[in-house]
């Protein structure tokens, strides 16, 4: 809208393959189809940006229609090419909006289990630790980290140990617990194991071993990533 307002253009083709619903027009007729870009979208612009003739497609779309109606050249490869560039694209974007629900619901098994536990649990968000909780006036700090990968577990833990203790000394928890979570059982123990080989561990500081805990737990979550069971704590290091 900006672009084509400052520029006063008249005619805009806009290329984008983000398919959501909030830019396509789509029906339910024998399976879903894209009947074009929403009514609305055209008329926006044609308001506020003085656009006269607006047209969208998706990179393929526009590909095949180049070769209709410009005159170009682009074979039948570059455009399945094209296709399967798109395709990836969505299937990683899903996959990165899954994460970040399996992620949400792995702190949701782990905040219930703290509510056994404590008196009061606090949500943090925005900052290092999840969640604040307390107990017979005694301050805890709790950051949940999901463990799809064991090896991952080595890469975060120097800045998650190194955060710590610096939120032990500035705000007064008498205790901060590190808690990597895992989906699958068979992963617990090799988790465990990468954990236990650090070097720092296994030296076991007293101040580590007095003021920061470090857990491994299974969380239970349903495959359709609407519903949290539990969290299991497996082992203390």
């Amino acid at each position: 809208l900006e672009h084509a307002k400052k520029e006063k253009l008249k005619d805009l083709i806009f290329i984008t393959d983000d398919n959501k619903t909030d830019w396509w027009l789509q029906i339910d007729c024998n399976g879903v189809k894209t009947i074009g870009i929403r009514p609305e979208l055209i008329d926006e612009i044609t308001r506020v940006a003085g656009v006269d003739r607006f047209y969208a497609y998706n990179t393929e779309g526009f590909l095949s229609y180049a070769n209709e109606l410009l005159d170009v050249r682009v074979t039948d490869d570059a455009i399945k090419e094209v296709r399967a560039v798109s395709i990836s694209r969505h299937v990683k974007h899903r996959e990165v909006i899954n994460s970040r629900r399996v992620a949400f619901l792995a702190e949701r098994a782990v905040y219930g289990w703290l509510l056994n536990i404590f008196d009061v649990v606090k949500n943090n968000p925005g900052g290092f630790l999840d969640f604040i909780a307390f107990k017979e006036g005694r301050k805890y700090g709790f950051e949940i980290k999901l463990i799809r990968e064991p090896r991952m577990v080595l890469p975060q833990l120097g800045n998650m140990l190194i955060q710590a203790f610096h939120k032990m000394n500035d705000d007064g928890f008498n205790e901060i617990s590190l808690i990597f979570v895992v989906l699958d059982e068979d992963l617990i123990e090799e988790t465990i194991h990468y954990l236990r080989g650090k070097k720092f561990l296994r030296d076991k500081k007293p101040e580590l071993k007095t003021n920061v805990r470090i857990i491994v737990g299974k969380a239970d979550i349903d495959e359709s990533l609407n519903a949290v069971f539990n969290f299991i704590p497996y082992d203390e290091i």
